[in-house]
């Protein structure tokens, strides 16, 4: 009798705890670096995915959550489900850099994933480093927000449909300038970096 009523309160205790989120097999994302300008060799640099919180541009804010691995190809999985729930902890109220940027609505969370390429032993950056789509070279920013909004201001217009990632693609503009606007994951894509030069 006493083990069927230990058996039930630790029934009782599993149907009460969280469930384990489910992973979203559309935040895995298949990456290939590439370089512009001369290459690096794989023991010159590492990778390192932070975040900036609560705008597009500046330090990061966090340390990197996710900690993939670059492969002997050059190709890298990037799986964002991992350490999501430190970025929801992470995540605070939207301070743009840029004062004409504007969120709506104003209590919408949002971080960008800011990839760079750091010495292999140091913490300098070796070089700029940008999502780009491989086939159309289109650069690319990658944003979390964790419910509907819309980011406007100046080029920007940003419309996020539901909490999640959205890429970010400059578009030309017919005055030759660039507006930022929500787009589809490109087929292909790619982590381009832009070794410093050295002097």
């Amino acid at each position: 009798m006493r083990t069927l009523t230990l058996f039930a309160v630790v029934m009782a205790l599993v149907a009460c705890s969280d469930p384990v989120p489910e992973s979203r097999a559309e935040w895995v994302l298949h990456s290939k670096v590439v370089f512009e300008g001369p290459s690096l060799a794989a023991n010159e640099f590492r990778l390192w995915f932070p975040y900036v919180i609560g705008d597009f541009y500046g330090a990061p804010d966090t340390v990197d959550f996710i900690q993939p691995t670059l492969q002997a190809d050059g190709t890298v999985e990037v799986d964002l489900n991992k350490g999501h729930d430190q970025l929801l902890t992470a995540l605070e109220p939207v301070e743009f850099t840029l004062s004409y940027m504007k969120i709506e609505p104003a209590q919408a969370r949002i971080a960008r994933l800011t990839p760079m390429a750091m010495q292999a032993d140091g913490i300098e950056q070796v070089g700029t480093t940008e999502w780009i789509d491989a086939d159309s070279k289109q650069r690319l920013l990658l944003l979390y927000a964790d419910q509907p909004c819309r980011i406007y201001g100046g080029p920007y217009d940003i419309r996020i449909a539901s909490a999640g990632y959205v890429w970010v693609g400059e578009i030309p503009a017919p005055d030759g300038k660039q507006t930022y606007e929500s787009v589809a994951q490109p087929a292909r894509l790619a982590l381009a970096i832009t070794p410093t030069k050295s002097e």
